[in-house]
């Protein structure tokens, strides 16, 4: 008599993982056009973090508990796990599309892609994707981590990469602060919802250059005026800014489009000037970036990019000992 194995290819899993990822778009839709008023929101830190460990604590447990269970073995199949991970990038696909003109990091950020990820849609794919990485990862973690090492690692990865993903839409903070040469220190900065902010530091505009070399910037595809790959050409800015907190500190930094500057886990951007004065502006737009995922974006790609290196080495060595 066969039994069932979370590991089973077979098309009554697949046929389910697919039922059930268009059950969850559907909910979605629903709940999206029948409560516009009632939409989820991305919670910031700590919650976030407190909502990682409280509910992979909690599908731990279910695992453990439950794991005989067909339901468990199927959320920590081979199915459920490609048709959560389809699903999950189909509908962040299909929003890069709709915002096609924009550039990627913008896109990113910006108040429409915060609004998309309070999508019911979005937050039942990815509870949905969660659960079965989190399955997937616990079911191969005892007693045969060595020979699932790899698979692990990318599984962790991934798993890394969908939480920083999510949750640092809501983390994320971006300010622009319009400088005057010569003009007083300023501490105030203005959000993307236009509301205003205060900076835990001060930046006064020393000196605006508009260099006459061309470099590219945002992304498009229009006009004759555009390079061959798509990119437009502007005139290089640059900035000479001091940055002061208190009386404690003080420096002069030189910011550019291309090379911006990191001061107390903010990254100070150039990001315009006054068009209509051209080379004789003396406004420089600066635009204060932090993103504390960021890092932990980067260690969940690393443990991929390891992760597929060791199955490949594992690979190899294996057919050399089969030979």
């Amino acid at each position: 008599m066969k039994t069932y194995r979370s590991t089973d290819f077979n098309s009554k899993d697949l046929l389910l993982s697919l039922l059930f990822l268009i059950f969850l778009i559907c909910s979605g839709a629903v709940l999206n056009n029948s409560f516009p008023k009632f939409q989820p929101v991305i919670p910031r830190f700590p919650y976030n973090i407190s909502f990682v460990i409280i509910l992979t604590s909690l599908l731990a447990y279910c695992y453990y508990r439950f794991k005989k269970t067909k339901l468990i073995q199927w959320l920590s199949g081979f199915s459920a796990s490609i048709f959560a991970i389809t699903g999950f990038i189909t509908v962040c696909i299909f929003k890069f599309i709709g915002n096609r003109f924009n550039p990627i990091s913008e896109l990113l950020f910006d108040k429409n892609f915060l609004l998309f990820t309070s999508d019911w849609i979005f937050i039942f794919l990815f509870i949905y994707l969660y659960i079965c990485l989190t399955f997937s990862i616990t079911h191969r973690l005892f007693p045969d981590t060595g020979r699932y090492f790899p698979f692990i690692i990318i599984h962790v990865g991934i798993w890394i990469l969908l939480i920083g993903f999510t949750f640092r839409i809501a983390d994320y903070k971006e300010i622009t602060i319009n400088l005057i040469e010569k003009n007083d220190k300023i501490n105030v900065g203005i959000l993307k919802d236009g509301s205003e902010t205060e900076l835990p530091f001060e930046l006064q505009l020393l000196d605006f250059k508009l260099g006459n070399n061309t470099v590219p910037s945002k992304i498009s595809l229009i006009t004759k005026q555009y390079l061959f790959s798509g990119l437009p050409i502007t005139p290089k800015m640059k900035s000479k800014v001091v940055i002061s907190q208190d009386s404690t500190y003080s420096d002069t930094v030189d910011i550019t489009e291309f090379k911006p500057v990191k001061f107390k886990k903010w990254n100070l951007c150039q990001t315009g000037y006054d068009v209509n004065k051209g080379a004789n502006s003396t406004l420089s737009i600066i635009t204060l970036r932090r993103d504390p995922w960021e890092n932990i974006l980067n260690f969940g790609i690393i443990l991929i990019i390891l992760g597929i290196l060791l199955h490949l080495a594992i690979e190899s060595r294996r057919k050399i000992w089969i030979q």
